[in-house]
């Protein structure tokens, strides 16, 4: 998943690199607003795998995105209460799980 994961990023990285950013929340499309919301929810929970530094194209285009009268009116995460989630390995004695049908896939 990390693979596919920062894959995907430098992939939007190098778009954006060449695109013009949107000028007003008129400009956003679907896309745009995916894109930002994505990127905002990979940074909250997890800036240790995707570091915002490698990615400076993808960090302005959601805070241009974040500046937006509606982005700013939804908060992510002020309604729902998202926390950042830790995942703590199995101890050694613990018995590993079986990989659901999602991860057997990849």
């Amino acid at each position: 998943m990390r693979t596919q994961l920062l894959a995907a990023y430098a992939e939007l990285e190098r778009d954006l690199a060449t695109a013009a950013l949107p000028t007003g929340q008129q400009r956003f499309d679907a896309a745009d607003v995916t894109v930002a919301v994505g990127w905002h929810f990979t940074q909250m929970m997890l800036p240790e795998i995707v570091d915002k530094a490698a990615y400076p194209h993808l960090q302005a285009f959601s805070a241009l995105a974040e500046a937006l009268p509606v982005f700013v009116d939804t908060p992510v995460g002020a309604r729902r209460g998202f926390r950042r989630r830790t995942v703590k390995p199995p101890e050694r004695n613990e018995p590993q799980r079986q990989p659901g049908v999602a991860s057997r896939c990849v």
